[in-house]
């Protein structure tokens, strides 16, 4: 398109010089050549600033410079263990400490964890969180494949949303996903890591704070499992350990200010059970409440084993009670706005083969370790920055997106101070949108309290989700918006995409509709 624009704008001057034409259509081509060109600069500085999208292609091609010495990744779940994968490209050599014991069972997967309760919930890696892992992990799709996982396409799902079933657009590209239990995953990627002689995991091992030299980390302190204590040394650290977020605590001991957080409670809670399949259930299938409105929302889907997950998640009702048998569950899927679909998910899995399991999601909390001083080469990762109401499936990815960004920082800094600034600055802009997209569904429900006090907050978030709310009524309507509201919620398109001539017509029909009804 600018190279079309360029050609006619020159061609439009030489007519002019040449021939009577009038010199208001060549500066007309002009000013729409230098128009389109600044709009396609600040998209794509948009994208760059917010999304990892342009900065996915380089996580396997060799960095400008290696750095000497050891990283250290504290805590070995998703996001440790994505983290550790990128800073194998960029360092000598990587130390994972998770202070659990991981115990594999006679099929090669992770048993239940004490400190991830939640690890036997339904747990999804979106279409962009799964690139990013394809890339660090080329052989590990066909690992997940052969112990069972399955793969599917979100775009072909059932997907019922806001009371409605959103129009199936005939292909919507970059929606690829695999179904599996988070064990099998993390241990399939632990796997993957073990194939380096240049990564090392010590399990048992519990770390007490950090070691600081003139303002830069050195290292950590540890305990490790027959409780004796010593120092692992590294030039940087990185805090995985998901909601603990021990870093904060690190940081207080060596008098380094405590980070604002921002935080709010969606009164969120997981029910769920392990079923037999059936030959014909779909990979995932889902039935999403309309935020503000239905509390509830069901879902089923497959992982390995020829078994599925059928849990149903409540948002906004703080006196919720989870159903703990069959009946219970039953009896709560027909109280919905959709039972017919319900009651068609519950009879479409087999048999039951785990008990009920529930879990009060504590909160969602954001840490701005980009607004305080820090010491440098000190990084946190995953829900040890930020934290989502997993309703919307977007933990690991979010994991995925400050692995990449921390990628990115390496490659650009060079002294340890400017990576930490560096790095929690870019990951802030990348984690706002995504808050904010959250924020404004989840406070619909009066029972929640945004983030902040201030009213114009809460106006802001109100009239941003009020626009996706028409997005989703026109998913169910027109093939355009059913893409563009898909590849938001994959992650792998940023919101500009709304801005596409067909969609933002899409939207005015639902809000013109809306307004004269």
């Amino acid at each position: 398109m600018p190279t079309v624009l360029l050609l006619l704008t020159i061609t439009l001057f030489l007519c002019h010089f040449l021939t009577p034409l009038p010199l208001v259509l060549p500066l007309t081509s002009l000013f729409l050549t230098l128009a389109h060109y600044t709009i396609t600069h600040l998209y794509t500085s948009h994208l760059q600033k917010t999304t990892i999208l342009t900065d996915i292609q380089h996580l396997t091609t060799p960095p400008p410079r290696r750095r000497n010495g050891t990283a250290i990744v504290v805590g070995g779940s998703i996001a440790g263990l994505i983290t550790s994968a990128v800073l194998l490209n960029h360092f000598d050599r990587v130390v994972v400490l998770e202070s659990e014991e991981i115990v594999l069972n006679e099929h090669g997967k992770e048993g239940e964890r004490k400190h991830v309760p939640h690890g036997r919930l339904g747990h999804v890696l979106l279409p962009l969180g799964l690139r990013v892992v394809k890339m660090l992990f080329p052989g590990l799709e066909n690992y997940l494949l052969e112990r069972g996982a399955i793969p599917t396409q979100l775009s072909t799902q059932y997907q019922h949303i806001y009371g409605g079933l959103i129009k199936q657009a005939p292909y919507v590209p970059d929606t690829g996903i695999i179904l599996t239990s988070r064990p099998l995953l993390e241990s399939s990627i632990r796997q993957q890591l073990l194939l380096s002689n240049r990564i090392e995991f010590r399990t048992g091992t519990v770390v007490t704070g950090l070691v600081v030299h003139e303002g830069d980390v050195r290292g950590v302190k540890v305990f490790d499992g027959e409780n004796k204590a010593g120092i692992v040394e590294g030039v940087v650290v990185v805090d995985a350990t998901g909601r603990s977020a021990r870093g904060i605590k690190w940081l207080q001991s060596l008098s380094y200010p405590t980070p604002p957080t921002k935080s709010y409670d969606p009164h969120q809670q997981y029910t769920c059970a392990r079923f037999k399949t059936h030959s014909n259930l779909p990979g995932l299938l889902f039935n999403v409440g309309l935020p503000g409105k239905r509390h509830e929302t069901f879902a089923i889907f497959r992982v390995e084993d020829n078994e599925c997950i059928l849990g149903s998640l409540s948002t906004g009702n703080p006196t919720a009670i989870a159903p703990r048998s069959d009946e219970a569950m039953r009896a709560w899927m027909m109280e919905s706005d959709n039972p017919e679909l319900n009651t068609t998910m519950f009879e479409r899995v087999g048999e039951r083969v785990g008990e009920w399991f529930s879990w009060k999601f504590p909160g969602s909390r954001w840490v701005r370790y980009e607004e305080v001083d820090l010491p440098g080469g000190f990084v946190a990762v995953g829900d040890a920055v930020c934290s989502f109401n997993p309703i919307y499936g977007q933990g690991m990815t979010a994991a995925a997106i400050a692995a990449t960004t921390l990628d990115t920082t390496l490659r650009t800094t060079t002294s340890p101070k400017s990576l930490t600034k560096t790095h929690h600055t870019l990951l802030a802009h990348r984690l706002e949108p995504i808050w904010d997209t959250n924020e404004s569904n989840d406070i619909r429900f009066k029972t929640v309290s945004p983030s902040s006090p201030l009213e114009s907050h809460r106006v802001r978030l109100e009239r941003s989700g009020r626009v996706f709310e028409m997005l989703v009524y026109a998913a169910q309507e027109n093939k355009a918006a059913s893409r563009c509201l898909l590849r938001l919620m994959s992650m792998v398109a940023g919101q500009g995409e709304m801005l596409e001539w067909r969609v933002l017509l899409a939207i005015a029909k639902v809000a013109w509709r809306r307004y004269w009804e």
